[in-house]
């Protein structure tokens, strides 16, 4: 048994489409009529090659609707059409570590 649920959001409301996925620790054994609980390591053991699997489906979807794709640091997102200075300044992540950065001081590696 599996639920998805696709988020349009980050946790901050800022423009983040992602999808989380659940599964129940049960499956059916159909030789033996019951239900028994799921072996998951196998899952656990390509689960980076289930996100790259994801992250192209998302990539192609994206593509389709004319937006570019880009990656830095390991990430990937599409890029919207707007410059970088204004997506960064209506950010709401970034205004809360602004926010968190001025109250605090910035942070500094020891």
């Amino acid at each position: 048994m599996l639920a998805v649920y696709h988020h349009d959001t980050s946790r901050e409301l800022d423009p983040q489409l992602h999808t989380h996925a659940v599964a129940a620790n049960l499956t059916f054994d159909g030789t033996e009529g019951r239900w028994k609980a799921l072996q998951a390591s196998d899952i656990y053991e390509h689960r980076a090659y289930l996100s790259e699997v994801y992250r192209n489906a998302m990539a192609r979807q994206v593509r389709t609707l004319g937006y570019e794709i880009e990656e830095s640091a390991g990430r990937t997102g599409a890029s919207l059409p707007v410059s970088r200075s204004a997506a960064f300044r209506l950010s709401c992540s970034q205004s809360s570590a602004s926010a968190a950065t001025n109250a605090t001081g910035p942070l500094r590696r020891s």
